[in-house]
């Protein structure tokens, strides 16, 4: 199990995510090797939290994980880093 945090970096002790995102959009990826795209991460969730928990099958015991996030904001914009 992975817990996973997103603060405000305006204010990083505060559990609110920050003003205009709406959701968080987590994604992560299981392997052996790095990933080496963004399209190689699986969606995790959707999430309105700034806290969110991520577990693993018994079989991706000895396997490492990346994870990466985009903001989603009120406007439905997504963030830069996820536009092709």
């Amino acid at each position: 199990m992975g817990i996973l945090d997103a603060h405000d970096a305006a204010t990083p002790d505060s559990p609110t995510l920050p003003e205009g995102v709406q959701f968080i959009w987590l994604l992560r990826y299981v392997g052996t090797t790095a990933p080496t795209d963004w399209t190689q991460f699986s969606h995790l969730m959707f999430s309105g939290k700034f806290r969110n928990i991520s577990t693993f099958l018994a079989t991706q015991a000895k396997q490492d994980v990346w994870y990466t996030a985009a903001y989603i904001s009120t406007t439905g914009v997504l963030d830069e880093n996820f536009r092709n």
